[in-house]
């Protein structure tokens, strides 16, 4: 038996943009849904946060969705098994009020999970593991300890693991919990990586500008060979386009293709500008076609100035925030601050356009 592993989804993200929307459901429509018919695959199990916000649900956009996927996988029998997430529930210390339970849970063809527990797949045993929090952190550790299923599948915080690329982890769970397990596959971290017997699925696109270049897609898991198998999407959502009209001559850029970047975010960087008339009517077109967000930049660098090479470092901006912490003198727990900064980055990352 062949399982589709899908990461979070986060159905009406960043404000219940459309633009997001659209590009969500053009996965499905386009690349999931294709690949289950060639291959014959008929189940999915995903990782947890189907939903964004925990507070409220976007009607249209659940309209979309449900009309779009929810509707076309019980038309062509496709089981769907989804772990409750934290950003699915509304409260922060129990799961038992949760967003897929209240909007999907009269699909047949649905199974959420909203309790620590074991699911047998064509014979093979799977500890499904919901967001681990104060109302079934028992049940969860119990049955961690004690289940003897070979893998497990869950909506994971792990230590030591990358929230997004470049950035760990500094709290959560100890892998080592999950030593006996032959493969652990999680949601909640939006980075694909792996360690040991742990793998961090990633999601299946793109969120923010974070995600930019880092590998998008979903997994398959075959229970007979207990292997998996990433494909990843080919569709991207954030963009950058290099502009050098040294290295590029003018019909380059005269033929350059602007229709592919409707409904993407745009951001032209600036290496060469020599011809201002050439880059002008590059601007205009990109301006007008229609892009879900265009911006332009331009190196106010000095390149006339020599810099040792170590003294340049590529690091993102929370990683410059935990830098000044580190060199700040205060009394407090800086762990914990540069962990409150981790979760209010990547939650401002995540709602704001």
């Amino acid at each position: 038996m062949k399982i589709i592993l899908l990461g979070d989804l986060h159905i009406g993200a960043r404000n219940a943009s459309m633009v997001l929307c659209d590009y969500q459901i053009k996965f499905f429509k386009s690349v999931l849904f294709p690949y289950m018919k060639r291959h014959k695959i008929n189940t999915i199990f995903q990782t947890g946060d189907v939903f964004d916000t925990r507070k409220f649900t976007n009607h249209l956009i659940l309209d979309i969705w449900q009309r779009e996927v929810f509707d076309y996988m019980h038309e062509n029998n496709i089981s769907f098994h989804c772990l409750v997430g934290n950003h699915d529930s509304l409260y922060k210390n129990t799961l038992e009020v949760n967003s897929p339970s209240q909007h999907l849970s009269w699909y047949d063809n649905l199974y959420i999970y909203s309790h620590p527990s074991e699911v047998d797949f064509d014979g093979m045993k799977i500890l499904a593991l919901p967001w681990i929090c104060d109302g079934n952190m028992s049940a969860s550790l119990d049955l961690i300890s004690n289940s003897d299923a070979k893998v497990v599948i869950g909506h994971l915080e792990l230590a030591k693991f990358e929230l997004f690329r470049g950035q760990l982890c500094d709290n959560g769970m100890d892998h080592t919990l999950f030593k006996k397990y032959d493969h652990v596959f999680s949601g909640h971290f939006h980075h694909k990586s792996d360690y040991d017997n742990i793998l961090y699925l990633g999601c299946p696109y793109e969120f923010t500008w974070v995600d930019y270049n880092d590998p998008k897609g979903f997994h398959v898991f075959d229970t007979a060979t207990m292997s998996n198998k990433f494909v990843k999407n080919p569709d991207r959502l954030f963009h950058k386009i290099e502009y050098d009209d040294r290295d590029k001559d003018e019909n380059y850029w005269k033929s350059f293709d602007v229709e592919k970047y409707i409904d993407r975010y745009v951001s032209l960087v600036v290496i060469n500008k020599t011809n201002s008339y050439q880059f002008d009517r590059l601007v205009s077109a990109l301006d007008s076609i229609g892009c879900a967000d265009f911006k332009i930049a331009e190196s106010i660098v000095d390149n006339s100035v020599e810099f040792e090479e170590e003294e340049l470092t590529d690091v993102n901006s929370i990683q410059l925030v935990e830098k000044y912490i580190d060199t700040y003198d205060f009394d407090g727990d800086k762990k914990k601050l540069k962990t409150l900064m981790q979760t209010l980055y990547v939650e401002s990352l995540q709602t704001l356009e």
